[in-house]
């Protein structure tokens, strides 16, 4: 019976790690990002951005996302298109994580910070859909902004804050074996609950498919805050495979950068 339960647990693991895999070597990837912020007065026009955008602070974004897939690296660039403001870039390279102030030259190192990590759907073990558990609603046909129609999976999911998270469940658990009545017990429970659903972030992925495997690119991203009444769409407008990444995009990427934690 070990020796099945063994066998079976090996053939799960591959099978995740054939999921996460890219069929390429390469990425080259370009998206619109609109970001849409709300007032107590606002929130509810979050429900149709577009269409009420003259009532929400809104500002757009490019990125631009080069990606060496064998070798685990991502480099990202965040162009403010509102203003001239300076770039804002996120490096994944040799197993660490940096964000990029191109203004004050200062690359942060994020390696050992859960919740700014780049969890990234290119080279992890584990994407952000499975990473984070999320259900599978439906297959849908996704229209890019390139024009091209791309077979996808719709996910949804919520993201927690690591800390805040840990510190919800240690407290559930303190009041579940506590001597309070079981009617008190629950209305806490409730109410911890409700204040870790509002530090949360709900997520809905678009997940690119080849019709049998997910393969770890979303083509659209939509992200509501609610704490910070902000919602971020993201839309794919430029997507290349096995590309050559221009020299120096990831191990130059760090020059005249101060580091710190």
């Amino acid at each position: 019976m070990k020796k099945i339960l063994t066998i079976l647990l090996l053939l799960f693991l591959i099978t995740l790690n054939l999921r996460a895999s890219l069929p390429y070597k390469t990425l080259y990837l370009e998206y619109n990002v609109d970001r849409y912020q709300a007032t107590e007065e606002t929130e509810k026009f979050l429900a149709q951005p577009e269409k009420y955008e003259d009532k929400l602070n809104k500002m757009n974004f490019i990125y631009r996302i080069w990606v060496d897939i064998e070798n685990k690296k991502l480099f990202q660039e965040e162009e403010n298109q509102n203003h001239e403001s300076p770039l804002i870039g996120r490096l994944k390279i040799n197993d660490k994580h940096y964000e990029l102030d191109y203004s004050i030259k200062m690359a942060i190192d994020y390696t050992e910070d859960f919740d700014n990590k780049i969890y990234d759907n290119f080279t992890t073990a584990e994407p952000d859909y499975i990473f984070y558990k999320a259900k599978m609603e439906k297959k849908v046909l996704v229209t890019c902004l390139d024009g091209v129609k791309r077979k996808a999976k719709k996910y949804t999911y919520l993201k927690f804050n690591a800390d805040v998270y840990d510190q919800a469940m240690n407290y559930i658990e303190t009041i579940k074996k506590s001597d309070l009545p079981d009617s008190e017990k629950a209305a806490e429970i409730s109410e911890t609950n409700k204040a870790l659903h509002l530090n949360s972030r709900k997520i809905i992925e678009y997940i690119w498919t080849d019709g049998k495997e997910d393969l770890a690119v979303f083509l659209k991203k939509i992200e509501y805050i609610k704490k910070s009444k902000l919602l971020i769409k993201y839309n794919l407008k430029t997507l290349k495979t096995d590309i050559k990444i221009p020299s120096g995009t990831f191990d130059k990427a760090l020059s005249g950068f101060r580091i710190a934690k």
